[in-house]
C-alpha cells in the first residue's frame, strides 16, 4: 500500500494514510493551514523508510537522517524523539518494508562495510591478488543488489498499481 510516495516532484499522501490513527495524530499535531511541518514528517519517513527512497544508497544512518533532513529543508528535527513520530516509523515500517527491501538493506551494508575494509587494506605482494579478487567479488555484489533493487521497484510499482487499480488488464489476465 503507498501511503506517502514522490512522484513527479511532489509528496503524494494518500487518503488511507489519514484513517491510520498514528499518522492522523501527525497531521492534527501540525496547527498550521499548510500543515508542512506534518508534510516534512511524512517525507522524512517516506525517504528514510521506503524501499524505494532515493536516499537508501546511504547505509549510515545519521548520515542519511541529516541528507534527507537538508533535502526538505527541516530546521529541526525534534519529531525523531516523539512517541507519535516513533509509533508512525514502526506502522510505517509493517506497511512497507518487505524481507525482499530488508534483504537489499542489509546487503547494501555488508557492501560499504567491504568497501571500508578494502580501502583501509594494505596491499603488498603477498595479497595483491586476494584484493583484486575481493575488488571484482564487490563488483559482482553490486550487481546484484542492483538487479534485486530494479526488481523489488518493479514489485512496488506493480503491487501498487494493482491495489489502485492504475493498470490495464492484458488478454492474458482475462484469462483469454
Amino acid at each position: 500500500m503507498k501511503l506517502i510516495e514522490f512522484k513527479n516532484n511532489e509528496l503524494v499522501i494518500s487518503d488511507e494514510a489519514y484513517h491510520i490513527r498514528v499518522f492522523k495524530d501527525i497531521w492534527d499535531a501540525d496547527s498550521s493551514a499548510d500543515h508542512q511541518y506534518s508534510i516534512s514528517i511524512f517525507g522524512f519517513l517516506y525517504f528514510f523508510y521506503h524501499p524505494g527512497s532515493d536516499y537508501n544508497y546511504i547505509t549510515d544512518e545519521e548520515e542519511k537522517a541529516e541528507i534527507i533532513r537538508e533535502s526538505l529543508g527541516l530546521e529541526r528535527m525534534d519529531f525523531l524523539t516523539d512517541a507519535t513520530y516513533n509509533r508512525a516509523v514502526e506502522v510505517y515500517k509493517r506497511m512497507v518494508v518487505t524481507t525482499s527491501s530488508n534483504i537489499i538493506a542489509n546487503n547494501r551494508k555488508r557492501l560499504a562495510k567491504l568497501d571500508e575494509y578494502l580501502d583501509n587494506a594494505v596491499i603488498d605482494d603477498d595479497n595483491v591478488a586476494k584484493y583484486t579478487k575481493a575488488i571484482s567479488d564487490v563488483n559482482k555484489l553490486g550487481l546484484e543488489i542492483a538487479n534485486a533493487e530494479k526488481e523489488l521497484y518493479k514489485d512496488i510499482e506493480e503491487q501498487s498499481s494493482k491495489v489502485r487499480g492504475k493498470i490495464e488488464l492484458t488478454i492474458g489476465d482475462k484469462g483469454l
